[in-house]
């Protein structure tokens, strides 16, 4: 039973009644007096994170709070997020909580959520809340089939059934991206050919950026510009041969067509002046919206400074080969084509590159993704590049395999614990990775959003 109901007499002679009025006097200080009738909807622990979150002015830390009051809220966070919807008052954040709504739907199949998602898909006037609810409701219903559809697939690719596995792509492709996440025709799924960027006997030097898409309505791009300026400055200093993105290109839902207006003021105006080419991935936040992979493929159509033919895809730079991942659909038919690509390969260094880390120094390990994607990748590829983590790292390498974390290019930074086992650096600044590679030597520098270098190695060498 919540604190606040209970009128008994307090042991150290202060009534439970007079500690509520105490509390509710803090509350009124710092927040509007429609809101405490909010926060009361929240147990006692959970209040003065809920009352962060609803005084946040920038709308990419306030989903961070969002998601953080969301995790360690579990279901009592939920009541919450309901009444933060149903009151109007807050339409910035409305979104995020139908996120946070659908996420406990999933979680802990809360009755009270799948009540005010139905309700919302009936009857919300905001045709966006209502879409995302339906969303929720329907990947919730969809979640058993696909772990139906996912065995079938699985099975296969453990029994080494390659040619089983080939034979069953179309099916997979089919289904498993719309059970899990949006549609996407199978044929956007085709690998396609990328002409060799420079000839394998020169030096290559390119730059890696993740997690930075902060152009949406009521988020900040300060730092994101930040990050963008400093790219174009170095690049006239020493210039790069092609970029890579590690994801999340576009906060929160990805990209609504190739026509959104976000490409000119969130890509070209920014990263367009550099004039190279991006070799780009999907990220989560890609992927959230029903048009974000497509709108990303097809746009690569209509731009010299964009490149991402397909959601995963490989080409050649220099003595580098580099592997392009989605890690938020992976399925069997992607991770044969991984294996046989890289028993093909004869580049000297190979990179792979996804959104998802598999290591990191501050949010645990990705052990899903690990027991997927090391068994292909420990003894062929030298370096694996990802985002997810808002945070400038590097990490012990798994045998061969070496690993950096570049996602700090303008979304809001995530805090660096303590515990740093397995880490060789960490940084909670906004920055990018810098790669330069020769037959000899393959090294990586970090550089932040004011041009100060921040650490450097090498990679690989012979």
């Amino acid at each position: 039973m919540d604190e606040l109901t209970l009128q008994g007499p307090d042991p150290c002679g202060e009534s439970t009644a007079d500690k509520q009025d105490g509390r509710n006097a803090d509350l009124a200080q710092s927040v509007p007096a429609e809101d405490i009738a909010l926060l009361q909807v929240l147990p006692d622990r959970l209040r003065d994170q809920g009352r962060e979150f609803l005084l946040e002015t920038d709308n990419s830390k306030q989903w961070q709070r969002l998601w953080q009051l969301a995790k360690e809220g579990e279901s009592e966070a939920t009541a919450f997020f309901i009444a933060l919807v149903d009151s109007c008052r807050h339409a910035q954040i409305a979104v995020g909580c139908v996120y946070a709504v659908g996420w406990a739907l999933r979680r802990d199949g809360q009755a009270e959520a799948r009540e005010a998602l139905g309700q919302w898909v009936r009857s919300h006037p905001n045709l966006e809340i209502a879409s995302i609810a339906l969303d929720a409701l329907f990947q919730k219903a969809a979640r058993p089939l696909f772990e139906i559809a996912e065995a079938r697939f699985r099975a296969l690719y453990e029994a080494a059934d390659w040619d089983a596995v080939r034979s069953n792509s179309a099916l997979e492709l089919r289904w498993l991206p719309m059970l899990s996440w949006t549609p996407l025709p199978p044929f956007f799924w085709q690998p396609k050919s990328i002409p060799p960027i420079k000839p394998q006997s020169e030096r290559v030097r390119f730059v890696a950026l993740g997690d930075f898409g902060c152009g949406a309505p009521g988020m900040d791009t300060a730092n994101q510009k930040l990050v963008a300026a400093e790219l174009l400055r170095q690049h006239e200093i020493r210039p790069f041969d092609f970029g890579v993105t590690v994801g999340d290109n576009f906060y929160p839902l990805g990209a609504a067509s190739p026509d959104d207006a976000r490409w000119k003021t969130d890509w070209e105006d920014l990263y367009g002046r550099l004039g190279i080419a991006f070799y780009a991935t999907l990220g989560n936040h890609d992927w959230y919206g029903p048009n974000g992979p497509a709108a990303e493929i097809l746009y690569t159509r209509r731009s010299e400074t964009w490149c991402m033919p397909s959601p995963y895809y490989t080409y050649a730079a220099g003595p580098v080969q580099l592997f392009a991942l989605d890690t938020t659909c992976l399925t069997t038919t992607q991770m044969l084509w991984l294996r046989e690509e890289l028993a093909k390969s004869t580049a000297r260094w190979r990179v792979a590159y996804a959104h998802h880390h598999m290591y990191s120094g501050s949010y645990g390990n990705y052990e899903q993704l690990i027991a997927k994607l090391m068994p292909i990748l420990k003894d062929q590829v030298d370096l694996y590049i990802s985002g997810n983590i808002h945070s400038l790292q590097a990490l012990e390498p798994q045998g061969r395999v070496h690993f950096v974390i570049s996602g700090a290019g303008g979304v809001g930074l995530y805090p660096l614990q303590e515990e740093t086992k397995g880490v060789l650096f960490a940084a909670q600044k906004h920055g990018f990775a810098v790669f330069e590679a020769d037959s000899n030597r393959l090294r990586m520098a970090f550089i932040d959003k004011e041009g100060n270098p921040l650490y450097e190695s090498v990679v690989g060498k012979d």
